[in-house]
């Protein structure tokens, strides 16, 4: 099997854009998308795609966590949204998905 390289652009709708180069055979091919350091700097943290380390942290086995440790949990966090200044948390998802959706479309 033959690799060739080529550069890409993926655009606000989700399509590749890419040239490819002429004399290539019509047919099915693999496609692999490698982000570039650049574009994934750009985007906002919760965009961006997870590392393989951080992949690898998340799916390391635990101990469970007790009930009593868990209340615990929920009494020491309790207060975030007022913390965050946010007031109406279906208000604050609303506008969330907004900016999401606005960056998606830019």
């Amino acid at each position: 099997m033959d690799t060739i390289q080529v550069r890409g652009y993926i655009n606000h709708e989700g399509k590749l854009e890419v040239e490819i180069p002429a004399g290539l055979p019509e047919g099915e091919v693999k496609v692999q998308i490698e982000l570039t350091q650049a574009n994934t700097d750009e985007l906002p943290w919760e965009l961006r795609p997870w590392t393989k380390e951080e992949l690898d942290e998340l799916l390391q086995p635990r101990p469970a966590k007790t009930g009593a440790e868990i209340a615990e949990r929920v009494q020491k966090t309790s207060g975030w949204w007022e913390q965050q200044g946010i007031t109406d948390p279906v208000a604050w998802l609303e506008e969330l998905r907004q900016r999401e959706q606005e960056n998606r479309n830019s």
